[in-house]
């Protein structure tokens, strides 16, 4: 009887290890692609530092801000020109892939609450000629290659002469930064 339980004992500890073993082996493999899913979430890392803007597709630098006429009578858009750099192995449409507006939003206080700017219009001047047509050209219908930079610009209307704050947002629309740009 005492060989019976001795045996019986036994087998339950051997089937016991070896549950404990195909789980350590299951274990390992969620852990490998655990590994795999953080760096994929380092690689597409969005960041700002105050004047770089960094997508999973590329790098937008701001180099100017300013002030300009409108498109619309009477009104002002503030200006930002930016390089872009392409960081992928593909070509980027920067309408389609990677367009500013959809990152980056702007608000200026009123006198009752902080509104939301529209994208604006740089005027045109008295040859018909828009004073940023070049880099406008950029953001409507040019794709950028592979590692290569252009330049481009963004614009909003202004409300009044608070300053502009911009929210920059990543592709899941949390914000990761702010900042406050005064107009001039």
């Amino acid at each position: 009887m005492k060989k019976l339980l001795s045996l019986a004992l036994l087998a339950i500890t051997i089937v016991s290890l070896t549950a404990c073993s195909s789980t350590s082996d299951s274990d390992k493999t969620d852990k490998g692609t655990q590994k795999v899913e953080n760096k994929t979430k380092k690689q597409s890392k969005w960041t700002f530092d105050g004047t770089t803007f960094t997508t999973k597709q590329g790098i937008y630098t701001i180099t100017a801000v300013k002030k300009m006429p409108s498109a619309e009578d009477g009104k002002n858009v503030i200006v930002f020109e930016f390089d872009f750099k392409n960081n992928t192995k593909k070509e980027i449409d920067m309408m389609a892939d990677n367009n500013w507006y959809v990152y980056v939003h702007a608000t200026q206080k009123t006198k009752n609450s902080n509104k939301s700017l529209d994208p604006g219009t740089i005027g045109l001047d008295a040859n018909a000629n828009s004073l940023e047509q070049a880099r406008e050209d950029v953001m409507t219908s040019d794709s950028v290659l592979p590692g290569k930079t252009v330049q481009g610009v963004a614009s909003y209307t202004l409300v009044n002469d608070a300053p502009v704050k911009l929210k920059f947002s990543d592709e899941g629309f949390n914000t990761i930064a702010t900042k406050e740009y005064t107009v001039k």
